[in-house]
């Protein structure tokens, strides 16, 4: 059995979460900045919109911190695999 198949999914879905968080916090980041324009315009709803694109972009680096661990968990137990066959 190859030792980077032994790692099942972890190392896809850290991946995936990884893609999922930067396309979130991109779209987080341009929310954002949409409402920064609209601030001087209208100042309540932009608020409003700014607290959300500000939420989201705690969550995608949640998102990618997630993602991280599963990638590191996925490397530990490669290595751990391989120092077995070793």
């Amino acid at each position: 059995m190859n030792a980077i198949h032994s790692t099942g999914p972890i190392l896809p879905l850290g991946v995936q979460a990884l893609q999922r968080a930067l396309q979130d916090a991109q779209r987080q980041a341009r929310k954002l900045e949409a409402a920064t324009r609209l601030e001087s315009r209208r100042p309540v709803e932009p608020m409003e919109e700014m607290s959300e694109a500000a939420v989201g972009l705690l969550q995608a680096r949640r998102q990618a911190q997630a993602g991280a661990r599963l990638i590191a968990t996925a490397d530990d137990l490669m290595g751990t695999l391989l120092d077995v066959r070793a």
